[in-house]
């Protein structure tokens, strides 16, 4: 099975593209997993670092949330795969013993400028706000492309974007 790797980001066809690859998963066919593995790396493997700050437990998040994928590839079937994934990554992350994203209000985050004030903001993010920075911030999709992707306006891609750039402002 061969598919196109430089289609348009975000528009239909990438969904429908997806769902052929996770039918090619509940198949047994590896490409599936390097061509889905193509797609999705690079975002989920930002999402992972952004939320650990270390490159080991990233990267083993990333390969345990593509393992998931493999094992049960109807997990990720009605929704943005990509969204699946980077929510899977953020379990895996806390598995791995990453702290959880920031239970009091985000003003208590300290504003010290540090890598892990960063990382406790980005950690605050919701699971659409982390796959929406993520996908812009890995330099796969454009705002537009990444409100196709989660299946939401691109107003409330750009608000999700302004919400995480104000967060990071003042907390960096």
């Amino acid at each position: 099975m061969t598919l196109d790797r430089d289609i348009v980001f975000g528009d239909d066809r990438r969904d429908h593209e997806d769902a052929i690859l996770l039918d090619a998963l509940d198949a047994h066919a590896p490409a599936a997993l390097q061509q889905l593995w193509a797609r999705y790396g690079d975002v989920t493997y930002w999402a992972a670092t952004a939320l650990t700050g270390d490159t080991a437990v990233a990267t083993e998040a990333v390969v345990a949330a593509f393992v998931a994928l493999e094992r049960s590839p109807d997990a990720a079937r009605g929704g943005s795969l990509c969204q699946h994934l980077v929510t899977t990554v953020r379990q895996e992350c806390l598995r791995a013993g990453a702290p959880p994203g920031p239970t009091a209000p985000r003003e208590a985050i300290p504003a010290d400028g540090t890598a892990e004030a960063c990382r406790s903001a980005v950690r605050g993010f919701t699971d659409q706000q982390l796959t929406a920075v993520a996908l812009v911030m890995s330099q796969k999709y454009r705002s537009r492309q990444a409100a196709r992707s989660l299946g939401v306006p691109h107003s409330t891609v750009c608000g999700l974007l302004r919400e995480a750039l104000t967060t990071l402002a003042v907390h960096a």
